[in-house]
């Protein structure tokens, strides 16, 4: 698991970020301030993503950030994160958001060298209903 996706879901873990939606989304250019996810400044060339929840707390991400903390926000390890692909190719289940990250990124260079045009959009989802 990548950096800022291991710290997203150790603040999950310790109950610093919510689990819950936000009640208000805003967005913008980033001020300087820390993100709420990789604790890094969110410089004014990124886009800053400002959730509010209805307790009255306010987190600050980065784009990537946010989409990291609302895949991994519900997560429970009684489902399984399902692994897809633009080229339409089903790439796979794994059991943690690590293991389906890794199988995107093997998919990705497996087919680095392909004849087939175009890039490979990697898609993770909790998946809903276990076909096995």
């Amino acid at each position: 698991m990548d950096v800022p996706a291991q710290m997203i879901r150790d603040k999950l873990s310790a109950g610093i970020l919510p689990r819950e939606e936000a009640s208000k989304t805003f967005a913008g250019y980033g001020t300087g301030a820390p993100c709420a996810g990789c604790d890094l400044a969110i410089h004014p060339t990124d886009v800053e993503h400002e959730m509010v929840f209805a307790d009255g707390r306010a987190f600050a991400f980065h784009i990537a950030c946010a989409n990291i903390w609302h895949a991994l926000k519900g997560a429970s390890a009684a489902r399984e994160w399902r692994v897809t692909c633009s080229c339409k190719e089903r790439v796979g289940f794994a059991d943690t958001f690590a293991a389906a990250e890794a199988l995107g990124r093997e998919h990705v260079v497996a087919r680095r060298n392909s004849t087939r045009k175009g890039r490979h959009v990697i898609t993770l989802a909790l998946d809903q209903d276990d076909p096995r």
